[in-house]
Parts: structure tokens; C-alpha cells; sequence
């Protein structure tokens, strides 16, 4: 059930769908993938230790430049080969 979470929220980000400086909230996760509020909040926590996103006060959660990324973690790697299969991915990484 965590992949199910993690792994959209993930490759939303990594392919720009979900655009830097984009916000959103813990109650926006939990109800567009019908999740309680622990496992949003897991799943946020991954996010946020990958450098993809950052909690804000009063903001939510906003999604961090691809500078900022952890770009060699396997998961960062795995969201963007699963999201551009034939794109380079170690001009990428650096």
C-alpha cells in the first residue's frame, strides 16, 4: 500500500508534473489516494528525506528543484527510468 502512494507522488515530481515550488498538503495525499493519515505522512517523510520535497508551515509540502533531489538514491533513479525509459539518465545525475 506504501508503493501505491510513494511511487505515483514520486515519479509526479521527477517527470514535472508536480512542478518546483508546487504545494501540497498532507490532506490532499490521504484523499487522492485514500490513505490514512500515518501512511501519508510516511510516505512524506520518504519524500522529504529523498530531497524531493520540503514541509512548509501553513504552505504544505513543496516540491524542491531537481538540484536539490538526491539523484543517486535507487529510488530517484528507478521513478525517473520508469517515467522516461529511453531519456539519458546520467547527464541527469550530476
Amino acid at each position: 500500500l506504501r508503493t501505491d502512494v510513494l511511487d505515483p507522488l514520486g515519479r509526479g515530481i521527477v517527470s514535472g508534473r508536480l512542478r518546483p515550488g508546487q504545494a501540497l498538503t498532507l490532506e490532499e495525499v490521504q484523499k487522492q489516494y485514500g490513505v490514512s493519515r500515518t501512511l501519508a505522512r510516511d510516505c512524506v517523510r520518504t519524500l522529504e528525506s529523498l530531497h524531493l520535497v520540503r514541509s512548509r508551515r501553513r504552505v504544505g509540502l513543496v516540491v524542491l528543484e531537481r538540484e536539490d533531489w538526491s539523484a543517486l538514491a535507487p529510488e530517484v533513479i528507478r521513478w525517473q527510468i520508469q517515467e522516461d525509459p529511453q531519456g539519458p539518465k546520467i547527464g541527469g545525475l550530476t
